[in-house]
Formats: structure tokens, C-alpha cells, sequence
């Protein structure tokens, strides 16, 4: 069986995606910058949950809170995305600068 290692292009990938399901400049600028600055904290290459959790909170602060566009933006149903808030223990309002 072959398997074909895409690295970082999958990272790249996934935050394009986004930006097509994102609204305004400022919102895509968010979501790339806030992802990156999670992910510069480990320091040790994170798990695979931890990437998910990373940009999902990446994704809910870049759209205000604003769940219905949140799960717009990772191709989710909204029933979806307050079951992860619920996994992962996300209970407070995500606010980005």
C-alpha cells in the first residue's frame, strides 16, 4: 500500500478552503494568524487532536463566535460544532483582536 505525504500542502489546503468560506479580509488574516500562533507554541509537533482543536478555535474566533458560519466554514453541520465545543471543553466566547 502507498500513501503519498503531502506535508505542510494540506496545511495550506485547509486554510484556502476556509478563506473561500470566509466573508472578510480581516476574517481569513485572523483565522491563518491565530492558527500559526497556536501551533508555534508546542514544542513538539502536535497530535492530530490538537491541530483540530487548534483550528477550530482558529475558525470560531476568525467568525466572531458565530457558530452557523463556523460550521459554513469547516463543511460541518452545526449540531457538529457545539459537540466539539462540548468534546474539547469550550464554553467561553472565543474573541480575537
Amino acid at each position: 500500500m502507498s500513501t503519498e505525504y503531502v506535508g505542510n500542502n494540506s496545511l495550506e489546503s485547509s486554510l484556502a478552503d476556509a478563506d473561500n468560506n470566509l466573508s472578510t479580509e480581516d476574517q481569513k488574516n485572523s483565522l491563518a494568524a491565530t492558527f500559526q500562533q497556536v501551533l508555534a507554541g508546542y514544542t513538539k509537533l502536535p497530535t492530530f487532536e490538537e491541530v483540530n482543536r487548534a483550528y477550530f478555535i482558529a475558525v470560531l474566533g476568525a467568525v466572531g463566535n458565530n457558530k452557523t458560519q463556523a460550521a459554513r466554514v469547516l463543511e460541518v453541520d452545526r449540531r457538529t460544532v457545539y459537540r466539539l465545543m462540548e468534546r474539547w471543553d469550550i464554553k467561553c466566547k472565543i474573541e480575537y483582536k
